[in-house]
C-alpha cells in the first residue's frame, strides 16, 4: 500500500474487529499515537492490549476498515451510560489520510449505535489535533466546550 490510492470506496469493507485483524488495528492506533505524541505511554492505552475484551461490553464495539485484505483504519465506541457512546481509538493509515476513510468510519459508528437505540455519541480530542478537529465538525459534530487541552463535540442521533 505504499503509494496506492483507494481508488473506489465500494472496495473499502467495515467490519468488527476479529483474532484475524486484531493485531493490525492495535499497530495502526499505536502508529498513529507515536506519530501524534513521539512516544506511546501504556498506562493511557490499557484498551489496547485486549481490544476483543475491552470492546464486547455492552454498546461497545471496534470497527475496522478493510482494503485489499489490509486494515486502512480504525475507530471504537464505549458506552458511557443513559444511551450514551463515545467515539475513541480514530486511526486512518498515514499514507490514504485526506480520502474519506476517516468520515466512511465516523458513519459506520454512528449506524451501529442507531441500530442500537442510542441517542448521542460523544468524541473529545486534543485541541491541536486540527485535522480530527475538521473530521468531527464536517460529520456534523457541535463542540460543547474545551479545556487546556481537548476539545468536546456531540451529535444526537434523534
Amino acid at each position: 500500500m505504499e503509494s496506492e490510492q483507494i481508488s473506489s470506496m465500494e472496495n473499502l469493507q467495515f467490519k468488527k474487529v476479529d483474532r484475524d485483524c486484531v493485531a493490525d488495528a492495535r499497530n495502526l492506533v499505536l502508529q498513529g499515537l507515536k506519530e501524534r505524541f513521539g512516544e506511546i505511554n501504556p498506562l493511557y492505552n490499557s484498551d489496547l492490549n485486549n481490544i476483543l475484551t475491552y470492546y464486547s461490553h455492552h454498546n461497545c464495539v471496534f470497527l475496522v476498515g478493510i482494503y485489499h485484505h489490509k486494515v486502512v483504519c480504525t475507530g471504537g465506541l464505549t458506552y458511557e451510560g443513559d444511551r450514551v457512546v463515545r467515539i475513541e481509538r480514530v486511526s486512518v493509515n498515514k499514507k490514504l489520510r485526506g480520502m474519506g476513510l476517516g468520515r466512511a468510519l465516523v458513519k459506520q459508528l454512528e449506524n451501529y449505535a442507531i441500530r442500537k437505540d442510542l441517542l448521542k455519541i460523544t468524541v473529545e480530542t486534543n485541541l491541536d489535533w486540527d485535522s480530527a478537529i475538521t473530521l468531527y465538525k464536517r460529520c456534523g459534530y457541535t463542540v460543547t466546550h474545551t479545556d487546556d487541552e481537548c476539545i468536546y463535540f456531540e451529535k444526537f442521533l434523534r
